[in-house]
């Protein structure tokens, strides 16, 4: 019976565990399993975790968008053998875009919310949930998004990894949210493989998950394969 990776699952701005769901079903059903939650919605900041280690396979962690820089700056980065970054970005380069944001989501926080979700090609989370959205914390993580600079630390990661394939990045041609730009300066950052797909927007887990699904299973598949090596 083989082995299901440990997966560590960092959601986006305006995001949950929830923005996963699609997804799940074309991941291996077994192992630990780890989700961050950022506190958008009321929920206590922090991880959900379920399952299982085995020690014989790879953590990977599954990073959308804002959690991408979220992970680099995270302890549990200290965890991570692989990274699957789907329409991730080392810097947020859209100043305009995050400017606009602020100032509309001080007047609708609501309205800003589901619009980005509809901008995003994401289903709306659970029922009810735009309505608890907790302010302070959105406007945070946009200081957040407007602030990081982690092409240092990706850099870093790589470079540690850099006998074996460690970083995987995913996105689509059509997304409305980060600009290709901000891939190319990630594939400069450090030697990551990529995917362009020609369609699914900025929310490839939820919009193309089982082409997700394959991509990850090529980098946890090289990553175990590098771990049964450094074993012998």
């Amino acid at each position: 019976m083989s082995c299901a990776p440990t997966i560590i699952f960092v959601p986006g701005w305006g995001e949950g565990p929830w923005a996963f769901d699609l997804l799940l079903p074309y991941l291996p059903a077994k192992g630990r399993r780890l989700f961050v939650e950022h506190g958008f919605f009321g929920e206590e900041p922090g991880v959900i975790e379920s399952g299982a280690r085995h020690p014989a396979q790879p953590t990977i962690a599954i990073t959308h968008s804002m959690g991408l820089p979220w992970l680099l700056r995270s302890p549990l980065l200290s965890e991570v053998d692989g990274i699957f970054a789907i329409a991730g970005f080392c810097r947020f380069g859209r100043r305009r875009l995050l400017d606009s944001m602020r100032r509309r989501f001080k007047r609708e926080p609501e309205g800003t919310l589901r619009d980005f979700w509809k901008n995003s090609d994401l289903p709306e989370g659970p029922q009810g949930l735009a309505e608890r959205l907790i302010p302070e914390r959105l406007l945070l993580a946009l200081e957040w998004l407007d602030t990081w600079d982690e092409r240092s630390s990706l850099a870093r990661f790589a470079e540690a990894r850099r006998d074996h394939d460690s970083i995987y990045s995913v996105a689509a041609n059509d997304d409305r949210i980060v600009d290709p730009g901000f891939t190319r300066e990630m594939q400069m950052t450090a030697v990551m493989n990529h995917t362009t797909l020609a369609r699914g927007g900025h929310a490839l887990m939820a919009t193309q998950p089982a082409n997700c699904a394959e991509l990850f299973a090529g980098l946890s598949a090289g990553l175990a394969t590098a771990m049964r090596g450094e074993a012998v």
